[in-house]
């Protein structure tokens, strides 16, 4: 049964233990906090965030932002204060996913490259090039995988210990163009990468054996 139903939302939501949910809305900088319970229309509070909220760290405590397109700022949630600057990119920063420590964070942009990070100093760490744009970056329940959804045919997967790829995985495009990923998930078990596209197609991937 649907609970609830926001319009014209564009951004990320998540539910902290008391089944209340946190939605970033990125287009009009704001964050909505509330209690869903299913009886009633949910009691949502906004509040007005300085810049756009791209991720959030699995604790809470840290967020990334994006106050100039070609830059991000790891920040505390609580206070807003500055933790460190990432630049690097040449493209506007469109997707990120902490450490479950929060150590480092993975960031993607539409320049065509994935980047990880020193939460702690800013410094990055490695950098890869993907096929087209970045949108999504996500990591595995586990920790032990990340991935960068791309606008293209292909995703590639790397191991947080190495950084090194393990899978890339490629599928055709039709010959009318188009075929682009959108979105992605790892299985609670971190073995299976469910990939869809824009032509409706719905693509599990074998993440432990390729």
């Amino acid at each position: 049964d649907e609970l609830a139903r926001f319009e014209s939302f564009y951004g990320w939501a998540v539910f902290d233990h008391n089944n209340r949910v946190l939605l970033v809305d990125r287009s009009l900088d704001r964050a909505l906090f509330g209690p869903i319970d299913g009886h009633s229309s949910p009691m949502i509070s906004t509040v007005k965030i300085p810049e756009p909220i791209v991720a959030e760290s699995s604790d809470g405590k840290l967020v990334l932002s994006t106050a100039d397109p070609f830059l991000a700022e790891v920040r505390n949630s609580a206070t807003w204060a500055e933790i460190s600057i990432l630049k690097g990119h040449q493209g506007a920063v469109t997707g990120a996913v902490f450490a479950p420590d929060s150590r480092w964070v993975m960031t993607v942009s539409e320049d065509g490259k994935a980047a990880v990070w020193d939460v702690a100093t800013g410094r990055m760490e490695h950098d890869f090039r993907l096929d087209n744009r970045g949108y999504i970056a996500l990591i595995s329940p586990d920790g032990r995988w990340v991935t960068a959804v791309a606008d293209w045919s292909s995703i590639t997967i790397w191991d947080t210990s190495t950084w090194q790829p393990i899978h890339k995985y490629t599928w055709p495009a039709p010959q009318s163009g188009g075929n682009w990923t959108k979105s992605a998930a790892f299985s609670p078990d971190s073995a299976r990468l469910a990939v869809g596209d824009d032509r409706g197609n719905l693509r599990v991937l074998d993440v432990l054996n390729g």
